[in-house]
């Protein structure tokens, strides 16, 4: 059976140039309504989600994705 994956960027995708104006500056900037409308589509499509972003190099970033966006299905490999 094949189930649903999107591979997840960050930058550009759960933040964008406005987010690092408007929030609390932190190693790791979210936005809060970026991260509310990937999350409803993870919900939507019970889908697996695979990041992709450099952030997948940091295990902190991995862990902050985990706990305020989606637990992680698993990150693409490094060439």
């Amino acid at each position: 059976m094949i189930a649903n994956v999107i591979f997840l960027d960050v930058d550009g995708v759960l933040n964008h140039a406005k987010t690092f104006q408007t929030t609390e500056r932190t190693r790791y900037p979210l936005d809060m309504d970026c991260v509310a409308r990937i999350k409803r589509i993870i919900e939507e499509t019970d889908c697996k989600v695979v990041l992709s972003s450099s952030w997948r190099s940091d295990p902190e970033a991995c862990r902050v994705i985990d706990e305020k966006v989606v637990k992680l299905f698993d990150t693409t490999p490094r060439l």
